[in-house]
């Protein structure tokens, strides 16, 4: 099944680790759901009380997704994106973002996070947070492919 996101972490201290999502726009977004904006099957409606912080995101695998593997955005922060395989996703394998308004609405940049390539050291990783740590990957020049 495909959908927007694939998977959606959120709030303070996860592990997302050893998932496989392809085919989605983002297969995995660190950032923070807007209160009562997703509606669950029952009716009931969920939001976090603030972005992705302090979570561990290794040993996935986000392959041939529409846009980006991993996306973290949104004031994420404090996280490691660490050995996930990432290919083959039509913008980038991971993006750190600054701030930006490509949902619509001003989503503040990722801070403070730590990427490490680590078994995957082709990922595609363009950074364009504040104070990341960038430790091995293929880097994306912001000066000939400008952040947004």
């Amino acid at each position: 099944m495909y959908s927007l996101f694939g998977i959606w972490a959120c709030d303070d201290l996860g592990v997302c680790a050893f998932n496989e999502t392809s085919g989605n726009y983002v297969g995995i977004i660190l950032c923070k759901v807007p209160a009562n904006a997703w509606r669950l099957p029952d009716g009931s409606t969920v939001g976090a009380s603030q972005s992705a912080a302090r979570w561990l995101t290794a040993y996935n695998f986000t392959n041939n997704n529409f846009a980006y593997g991993l996306l973290v955005i949104d004031s994420a922060n404090h996280n490691v994106v660490t050995s996930n395989q990432s290919t083959g996703n039509g913008v980038y394998d991971v993006e750190f973002t600054g701030d930006t308004y490509r949902f619509g609405f001003l989503t503040p940049a990722a801070f403070d996070n730590t990427f490490v390539a680590g078994l995957y050291p082709n990922t595609i990783v363009k950074d364009c947070g504040n104070n990341n740590v960038i430790i091995g990957g293929q880097k994306v020049d912001n000066t000939a492919q400008p952040c947004d």
